[in-house]
Order: C-alpha cells, then sequence, then structure tokens
C-alpha cells in the first residue's frame, strides 16, 4: 500500500503544469476571499511552489487553535503535495466542525479525533487530487463553510482579553468535568487567558436532558452563548421563546457547541479520563488521570499511581463534575440537604427533611416522534399545574416531549407523594431480583391518570400504559421515583495550601456547589451566572502571577483577598438560588399552591407569583401575603 501512495504522489509532482494546476486559480480566489471575510494578516508562506498557497496557511492559521503551534507545524512542511493534503485537511476539519450535527447522530469521539489528528489521511489526498477541486459545488461549499467559519472564529476570539499578563504569568486551570458548564468555565477561563485543560470521563455527549436557556434580566447564558458564536450553529429542534427570550435544547447538543467552541480557542480536551487523585510535591501541584475503564478514586494515591496515568499540573481546579464531586470530597468540603428559607414576611423557617416527590416517566417515541400532546380550545397545551385540579397528590406535571426525547416530571404533595416513595423503596428493597415488584412498587393508576389527561391518544388501560414506556438496559420501566432535596456545599473556593511550596486555588462549579431542581430550570442559567465571578477570579490572578503562588512570597494576602471576593459573591448567588428552590418546593408540596414564574424579574424571588388552585372552578387564584400565610396549615405550623 505505501509503495502505491508513494508511486501516486511522483505521479502528482511530474505532471504537466496544465494538468495539474487547475485549480490554482480557486486557491487564489480562496486566498482572497480569507483576508477579506477574517481580515487577518497573510503569514509568509513556507512553499517555494507558488504564492497562492498561502490559502493553507490562512485557513490553518484561522482553524488552528496557536498561530505558534501552526508555524511550528508550517515549517515542517516540504512539497506542494503534502501543502494540498494539509488545505484538504483543513477543508475536512471545518466539514466536521460546522457539518457534523449536534446530536446523537455524531459520534462525537471520533469527531474530536479527527479535529486533534494531524496525521496524514493518504485516502482523502488520493481523491482530493484526483477531483482537481473542479466541481463548481465544492467552490459553493468552500465559500459558504469559510465564511460561516471566519464569522465564528472572529466572534469568539473577539472575547479574549488576557490583559498585560506574560504567557508565562498566566495560572494553569484545570476542570474536572466536560459537561455544560464545565465546558462554559474552561471557556471562560481560557478568554480570560489561563491555560485550561478539561478533563472528561465520557467519550461521547449522549445526555438528552433540556435545558430552557435565558437571557436576561433572568439569566446571562443565552447572551454569553450568542457570545460565543451559537447563532451560527446548525441545530434542529431547537424551541424558541422570543417573548421569554429564551432557548429550549438538549443537554448533548448544548455541550457539542461548547466543546466546538473550547476547541477553538486552543483548550485541552482530555476524554475518556478520570481524576484519580490530586497531589503535590516541591515544585508544583497537580492532578493523577485514570483513563475511565481503569479508574478508582483514592485519596493517598500519588505514590502509587501507575504507568497508564497520566499527571497534569495546575493553579487553579474547578470541580464541575455534579453532585457527587471528587473535587469536593478531597478537600473536604462539606455538602448538606438545605431546609431554611425565608418567608414572604421576611420570617425566616426551618423545615426539616424538605423535600418534594417526584415521579419521572419516560415514553416512547413512534415514528421518531413523541406522543402527541392535547391542546386547549386556545390551541395551547395544558398547562403543567392543570392536573392538580382533577389528580389528588399531583401539583404539577412539567414535560419534555421534544424530537425523541419523551419525558413526564410528576411532582407530587408531600403527604401522597412520601407514600409512593416509601412504597417504592418497600417493593424494590425486598425483591429487586424479580422484575414482577414493579407491578407493585410503581403508582401505575396514578400514572395512567396523568397519561390520559395530557396525550392525545387515550389510555383507559394500565396495559395500554405500559406499552408506551420503554424498558432499560436491567428490563426495569423507565421510570425513577425521587424525592428532590437542594444540597449546598460550605464553600465555593478556597486556597489550597499543601506540604509542598506551591499553592492551588479550588474552586467548585454546578451541582457540585448548589444542586438544582429540574422542574425549575435553574441550574444551568445559574451556572453562567458564576461566569463573571469566575472570569473576575481568573484576570486578578493573573495580574499577580503564577509564579507568585508559592509560600512566603509577599503576594499571598493578595491572592488571598482574591479568593475571598470570589467566595462571597458566590455565596450570595447560591443562597438566593436555595431561597428560590426551597420556596417553591415548599408553597408546592407542602401548600399545594400552583407557583408561576415572571422572567421579566431581575431577582429569583420577585419572579414567583403563587395562586391557590380553586378545584371547583378550576381556576388560579392570587393570594395577598396574608392569604398565603393564614391557607397554608404548614405554614401556620412553622410560624407557632
Amino acid at each position: 500500500m505505501k509503495r502505491v501512495l508513494l508511486l501516486f504522489l511522483l505521479f502528482c509532482l511530474f505532471r504537466s503544469e496544465s494538468d495539474f494546476w487547475p485549480w490554482r486559480e480557486h486557491l487564489h480566489w480562496s486566498t482572497d476571499v480569507i483576508r477579506e471575510e477574517c481580515r487577518i494578516d497573510p503569514i509568509p508562506s513556507v512553499v517555494d511552489h507558488n504564492e497562492n498557497i498561502n490559502c493553507t496557511s490562512e485557513l490553518e492559521r484561522i482553524w488552528n487553535p496557536s498561530t505558534e503551534q501552526f508555524l511550528r507545524f508550517a515549517t515542517s512542511i516540504k512539497d506542494f503535495h503534502e501543502t494540498a493534503q494539509q488545505l484538504q485537511d483543513s477543508l475536512r476539519k471545518l466539514q466536521i466542525l460546522f457539518k457534523a450535527p449536534l446530536d446523537e447522530t455524531n459520534t462525537w469521539a471520533s469527531v474530536l479525533h479527527v479535529l486533534n489528528n494531524d496525521t496524514v489521511d493518504y485516502e482523502i489526498v488520493f481523491s482530493y487530487c484526483a477531483s482537481s477541486w473542479e466541481a463548481s459545488s465544492n467552490l459553493t461549499n468552500f465559500r459558504s463553510l469559510l465564511q460561516k467559519t471566519c464569522s465564528f472564529i472572529s466572534t469568539v476570539r473577539s472575547q479574549i482579553d488576557v490583559g498585560s499578563s506574560p504567557f508565562e504569568e498566566r495560572v494553569r486551570v484545570l476542570v474536572i468535568g466536560g459537561g455544560p458548564l464545565g465546558l462554559a468555565s474552561s471557556i471562560e477561563s481560557h478568554l480570560k487567558g489561563s491555560r485550561t485543560t478539561v478533563v472528561e470521563k465520557r467519550t461521547d455527549y449522549t445526555r438528552n436532558t433540556w435545558f430552557d436557556v435565558h437571557g436576561p434580566p433572568w439569566s446571562m447564558a443565552l447572551d454569553k452563548l450568542k457570545l460565543w458564536g451559537i447563532q451560527f450553529q446548525d441545530m434542529e429542534h431547537v424551541r424558541h421563546q422570543e417573548a421569554d427570550n429564551m432557548i429550549g435544547m438538549r443537554n448533548q447538543m448544548l455541550e457539542r457547541f461548547l466543546s466546538k467552541v473550547a476547541s477553538m480557542i486552543g483548550i485541552e480536551m482530555r476524554y475518556g479520563w478520570e481524576l484519580g487523585t490530586i497531589c503535590s510535591d516541591d515544585s508544583k501541584n497537580f492532578a493523577i488521570l485514570h483513563p475511565r475503564s481503569n479508574s478508582t478514586f483514592n485519596l493517598n494515591a500519588c505514590q502509587t499511581h501507575t504507568n497508564d496515568s497520566l499527571q497534569v499540573e495546575f493553579d487553579v481546579i474547578l470541580g464541575a463534575e455534579g453532585s457527587s464531586s471528587k473535587v469536593r470530597e478531597f478537600f473536604n468540603i462539606t455538602f448538606l440537604p438545605q431546609t431554611r428559607f425565608a418567608l414572604p414576611n421576611k420570617r425566616v423557617v426551618q423545615v426539616e427533611n424538605l423535600h418534594q416527590p417526584s415521579l419521572i416517566v419516560n415514553f416512547s417515541p413512534v415514528d421518531g416522534e413523541c406522543p402527541r400532546l392535547k391542546k386547549v380550545s386556545s390551541g395551547y397545551f395544558l398547562d403543567p399545574h392543570f392536573p392538580g385540579f382533577s389528580i389528588e397528590g399531583v401539583t404539577s406535571v412539567w414535560k419534555r416531549f421534544y424530537s425523541t426525547y419523551c419525558s413526564m416530571q410528576i411532582l407530587m404533595t408531600r403527604e401522597i407523594g412520601d407514600k409512593i416513595v416509601s412504597n417504592y423503596r418497600t417493593w424494590r428493597n425486598v425483591s429487586e431480583e424479580d422484575n414482577r415488584w414493579q407491578d407493585k412498587a410503581f403508582p401505575w393508576e396514578k400514572i395512567r391518570q396523568v397519561a390520559d389527561m395530557l396525550i392525545e391518544r387515550p389510555i383507559t388501560t394500565i396495559h395500554s400504559l405500559k406499552k408506551m414506556i420503554p424498558k432499560k438496559s436491567n428490563k426495569n420501566w423507565d421510570i425513577d421515583v425521587v424525592n428532590v432535596v437542594i444540597y449546598k456545599s460550605s464553600k465555593n473556593a478556597l486556597l489550597w495550601e499543601p506540604p509542598g511550596n506551591r499553592l492551588s486555588i479550588a474552586s467548585l462549579v454546578g451541582d457540585a456547589s448548589v444542586t438544582a431542581h429540574y422542574r425549575l430550570g435553574v441550574g444551568i442559567n445559574n451556572g453562567f451566572l458564576a461566569l463573571k465571578e469566575l472570569g473576575e477570579m481568573i484576570s486578578d490572578l493573573n495580574s499577580v502571577g503564577r509564579s507568585h503562588l508559592q509560600k512566603g512570597d509577599p503576594n499571598i494576602e493578595r491572592f488571598k483577598e482574591i479568593i475571598q471576593e470570589k467566595e462571597d459573591r458566590a455565596r450570595v448567588r447560591i443562597d438566593r438560588l436555595v431561597q428560590f428552590q426551597l420556596s417553591t418546593m415548599f408553597y408546592e408540596a407542602y401548600c399545594e399552591y400552583a407557583v408561576f414564574f415572571d422572567f421579566s424579574k431581575k431577582n429569583y424571588w420577585e419572579t414567583q407569583m403563587i395562586h391557590y388552585q380553586d378545584k371547583q372552578s378550576e381556576e388560579y387564584l392570587s393570594l395577598t401575603l396574608k392569604q398565603l400565610l393564614n391557607n397554608c396549615p404548614a405554614i401556620q405550623e412553622l410560624l407557632k
């Protein structure tokens, strides 16, 4: 095979100029387009054949995360054929970047491999040289792709603000967890000048939960995504609600987009790796990573890591790996359920074991679509609180029926919901080996009533309901019975002073810091609000310089001030979020009120619109402060 490829390259090299160069003018045109569209200065050609080949250099420059990295790479180009190959490779990367869908039809691990792999693909060279770029469709696609690429890249890179810090003084940031907020935090850190690495144990993005991503004043998430170029992506099955300044999108779509941005600006992506432990020596602090297939978290493993492990140095480590954060565990940061919140009269109350019982029921799509939902005469779907008028024990039902993701979250009153959860746990623990336990563990009739009310197709029997619900890999029905509980960490940021000479900063992101109620849609939006305080901390750290992060340095007090500023701001934001979630859960599960939200309000608690459900008239009645306090026995009990 190698001989064939060598003969082919020699054949291309010695073909006549008229045969071989029919696309020279196309390269020249492409160079002009690049210079016009991207407005970048040309890199001096490293190829002797023709100055028009600079097109390759231009393409590589706008793609490559690092100009320095590209220049080192470009000097290795020895002849025209390698240049042509690299031009094709650049185009292939751009096609992958924009044409690869943001859903499960694209295996993201292979895409990332191609994007980060500069090895020669001679099969592509063969087909590329043979076609000679003569097809008009190639030029059309190339121009369109190029324009979109340049717009995307210029949009993202216009956000870079490294200040005046020299490169060697910029902090190394290690992000553990490559979900939406881990990726967003890595991008924000990198744009503020840090040298950033993301570690994610998955090798593909497949999570199908949906996010409602809001703009201001409720959140900065949508505006931030636009700053990063989400408008240039081809995304199907995205819900736009202009009136609410919100879009709805699946988790995996958001993760894929953010990973594109991260790759574009030069963040090092480590997929398929997991945190083993965190270590220090006299000169550095570092994390030990293991391949996911061989990963065990051992706090004392610094001296026993294996040959397949990897060391990554850091100055700042961000724990973004969810509610079971290993980073949080390593730094002994407590993570406790929250029970205190303020009533509208400013009275702070404590509710032991505050929770909201919940059922999550997933339905099978039919012909690639979710079951059709009922609509009222006005053409709108039934509102989430409507089932609470007639189905005992149900406060609201939150539907996520988009594309092939068909999920209902049924929220329950505390009294009836607790019985359902208790019954489920009893049967699951007694006879989980026998799948028939599920017939008695799940509240089938309650689920049938809800489904029959909301789904267009009549569901009159439990048998017909079961036909609509898929089974998991363990042959259990795709139903989850959970108590929603809000957890919060005791700290968000701290200065780590290990036995060695180097100091580091640790901070928590997303669910590692505070969990979110899925129904409220606040987790992702609150996480984007945190980016501002993170970005300012990174900028401040860079302004001092990483060389000063060592014991005995006179700048240590300044580092402590920076971290305390981050902690104080995070604490205010998180406490507001906890207050909002706990009060909403309490009003719904304990008082059986219906809580709506006005997303035009800036503060969480100002968005709440609390109503009493009149079950006779099936109307929502607004409540005065006095009525809100007096009409709920659970509140009266707390005020005694």
